[in-house]
């Protein structure tokens, strides 16, 4: 039984940090998107909102997420980009960069919301991989 109780608190713990995630990324790219040159469609706005109030598995946002994702990435390529012609947001968004150097205040800008992205997406699929693991436990 202590257990199942421990579980029930790690489980609990794993989506109170998602919830949060989503409400720290969604009220950021609210206050950064346009200050970067990001617009927000009808469809990113709601998916905003879905998770602002903590509907983080909603259908419709599968798609969403994924393009959120392709914009950030392809706007911090925009904004920055190596000797070697690669972009930053396509390092940024597949590695550790938060000891890096920002050069801008757009530049930094950017990054934020991209980490901020990073963290909303991992807490997520720690949600999305435990019910996976719960699932094959019960079988």
């Amino acid at each position: 039984m202590a257990l199942q109780g421990c579980i029930y608190q790690i489980r609990e713990e794993e989506a109170l940090l998602a919830i949060r995630a989503a409400g720290s990324f969604a009220a950021l790219w609210r206050n950064t998107a346009s200050s970067i040159g990001i617009g927000t469609s009808p469809g990113t706005a709601e998916t905003l909102v879905r998770i602002s109030h903590a509907d983080l598995f909603h259908l419709k946002d599968e798609a969403v997420f994924e393009e959120i994702e392709r914009i950030l990435v392809n706007r911090l390529n925009e904004i920055e980009t190596f000797a070697d012609g690669k972009g930053y947001g396509d390092f940024a968004i597949a590695n550790d960069s938060s000891s890096d150097f920002l050069f801008t205040d757009m530049f930094r800008r950017a990054w934020t919301l991209i980490e901020s992205w990073k963290a909303f997406k991992c807490a997520r699929q720690r949600i999305v991989d435990r019910r996976h693991a719960s699932r094959i436990v019960a079988m």
